[in-house]
């Protein structure tokens, strides 16, 4: 015996699904397709505002099905002593910089490390960088 609160068929227009309205379909189309459009957009002005931030010294951020997935304040263990570096992690790569002194916008020394090159390992907390 079927159960009576699953549906199946055709839906008013003809296609295969589970049934609904296919304007009410189509409504939700539109409002997730506007959606994803503004957050494309949203990550293009925040890409180009990081280039800005890199100014003429830094290459270019903007590259096909690129996005930013975080960004922060880390601290970068160098040969003399430990450095704070702004981080912006993409889905395909790791940009840091220099934070230029006095603006907490404004880096320079750009690195781009390619995720792809990137290796991971487990090391344990000592001394400093508990």
């Amino acid at each position: 015996m079927e159960d009576p609160s699953v549906t199946s068929g055709t839906n008013s227009d003809g296609g295969v699904g589970g049934g609904g309205n296919s304007s009410d379909s189509s409504a939700a189309y539109r409002t997730l397709s506007r959606s994803i459009s503004r957050s494309a957009e949203a990550n293009e002005r925040r890409i180009t505002q990081i280039e800005k931030a890199f100014g003429g010294t830094g290459q270019t951020l903007h590259a096909p099905g690129r996005f930013l997935i975080g960004e922060g304040v880390l601290t970068k263990a160098c040969r003399k002593k430990l450095k704070p570096r702004q981080f912006f992690l993409f889905n395909d790569v790791l940009v840091y910089g220099s934070i230029m002194v006095g603006s907490r916008r404004r880096f320079n020394k750009q690195r781009v490390i390619p995720l792809e090159e990137v290796k991971m390992q487990s090391l344990e907390d000592v001394g400093q960088f508990r």
